[in-house]
């Protein structure tokens, strides 16, 4: 009898312990979300906008390692360097000649 109750004892408490950590989780976010409700409150933006919205949305990116900015720079700044070499580059003349087996020759 005892050697049940205590094979049952550890069926259940793993779960008792997800639980906990759930909560703890999900109390976590509760405390985070309503900072970063207070902290775009403070840049002066009113609930229920779009600009609200994406205030929370952009905390919670950061949150999670999305540096939205840094990708934001650096995709421009390749757009950029990629404007800069097809700007700088000299205009290239290919001449093609046939040759005597009728295939064409370029350089």
């Amino acid at each position: 009898m005892r050697a049940s109750h205590l094979l049952g004892l550890l069926l259940v408490l793993p779960t008792l312990a997800g639980c906990t950590v759930r909560e703890s989780d999900a109390s976590a976010h509760a405390a985070q979300f309503a900072a970063d409700e207070a902290t775009c409150t403070g840049y002066g933006f009113k609930k229920d906008t779009p600009e609200f919205a994406n205030c929370l949305m952009e905390l919670d990116q950061t949150h999670k390692g999305y540096a939205i900015a840094p990708q934001r720079a650096a995709s421009q700044a390749a757009i950029n360097q990629g404007q800069q070499m097809i700007q700088s580059a000299s205009p290239r003349t290919t001449t093609c000649t046939p040759t005597s087996s009728g295939v064409m020759k370029c350089y």
